[in-house]
C-alpha cells in the first residue's frame, strides 16, 4: 500500500499552499526543513499506508486505509511500533541512540517522505525500511533523517542471512510458544482460539514475552518473528530469487565490516563482563 501511495503523490496545484499534496487517499500537508548543509527539502511525516493493526486487524494482512476528509497534517514524526528498549549499557549513548524516540504504539504503519526542493520532474523513488531485526527500530531516529540522505550502501545483513526468514511451520511453532508464554491456548489443532486470545493481549506483554523467548535462543544473532514465504508478499525465498535472477536490476554498493555482528556478542556474553564497571571496546 505504501508504494501505491507514493506513486499517487502529486502536487495539488489548486491549493494556495505549495506544501499541500494530493494523494490517492486524500490531501496531505507537509513542511519544509533545512539540513545542516543548508539544503532544503519538502518533508511529509507519518502518512498512514494501512489501517492500524489493532484488535481484529492484529496478526492479519494489512488492510487498505479509507480516504480521509480535509487535509492530513504530515508535519510531525509518527509513533514507533511497540518494542523493548535497550537498557543493557544504561545511559550509554552508543546504545540508547538506537532506542525509539517517539511514542510506542501499535498504530505505527506510517510513511515518511522527503522530496528534493526544487522538485525534479523525473526522480527515482528510494523505498527504505529501517533495521532492527523486525523486533526493534523506528523510522524516527535522528540518524535516519531523510533530509540529509543522498544515496544508500547495503551492509550489515541481507535477505539470505540464516536469521532473516523462516518457513511457515517454524513461524507457527514460534507463535505457539509465545501463546503459551502469555497463557493463551497453544494447541496447534485449535489455532482460532490461539489467535483470538493473542489479539486480546496487551501489545507490551507480547513484546516482553517475545524478548524472553529470544534470549533463550543460542545463536549470537537470532530474531523470533521475521518475514516468511507467505505466497502474498514473498512468493518465493530470497535464495530462489537470486538463482532465478528474479529481482530488479539496479546499481548498488554492498559489503560487510571486518567485525560484522561482533557488537551483538557483548549481549550474549554478559556473564563474562561487568558492563557497569568495565570499559568494553567493540
Amino acid at each position: 500500500y505504501c508504494l501505491v501511495l507514493v506513486n499517487g503523490l502529486s502536487y495539488y496545484e489548486e491549493a494556495s499552499d505549495p506544501l499541500i499534496v494530493k494523494t490517492s487517499k486524500g490531501l496531505v500537508r507537509g513542511i519544509t526543513l533545512t539540513a545542516a548543509t543548508g539544503k532544503q527539502v519538502d518533508t511529509f511525516l507519518g502518512i498512514p499506508y494501512a489501517k492500524p493493526p489493532v484488535r481484529e486487524y492484529r496478526f492479519r494482512h494489512p488492510k487498505p486505509i479509507d480516504r480521509w476528509e480535509g487535509v492530513f497534517n504530515a508535519t510531525k514524526l509518527p509513533n514507533s511500533c511497540v518494542q523493548t528498549l535497550d537498557e543493557f549499557f544504561g545511559d550509554f549513548r552508543g546504545s540508547t541512540m538506537w532506542n525509539a524516540n517517539t511514542k510506542l504504539d501499535e498504530d505505527c504503519l506510517k510513511l515518511n517522505i522527503w522530496v528534493p526542493k526544487p522538485r525534479p520532474k523525473d526522480a527515482a523513488v528510494l523505498l527504505w525500511i529501517y533495521g532492527g531485526g523486525f523486533a526493534t527500530g523506528t523510522s524516527t531516529l535522528e540518524i535516519y533523517d531523510g533530509k540529509i540522505l543522498a544515496q544508500a550502501i547495503l551492509q550489515s545483513g541481507g535477505p539470505t542471512c540464516p536469521w532473516a526468514m523462516i518457513d511457515r511451520e517454524e513461524a507457527k511453532q514460534r507463535s505457539l510458544q509465545l501463546a503459551k508464554a502469555v497463557d493463551c491456548p497453544h494447541d496447534s489443532q485449535n489455532l482460532d482460539a490461539t489467535m483470538d486470545c493473542l489479539r486480546r493481549k496487551d501489545a507490551k506483554e507480547l513484546v516482553e514475552k517475545e524478548f524472553v523467548l529470544k534470549r533463550n535462543k543460542s545463536n549470537v544473532v537470532d530474531f523470533i518473528f521475521v518475514p516468511i514465504e507467505d505466497g502474498v508478499f514473498f512468493d518465493e525465498s530470497p535464495e530462489n530469487s537470486l538463482l532465478r535472477k528474479n529481482f530488479k536490476k539496479t546499481k548498488i554498493m554492498t559489503g560487510c565490516n571486518s567485525e560484522e555482528g561482533f557488537f551483538f556478542s557483548v549481549y550474549h556474553l554478559s556473564s563474562l563482563l561487568n558492563a557497569s564497571t568495565e570499559d568494553v571496546y567493540v
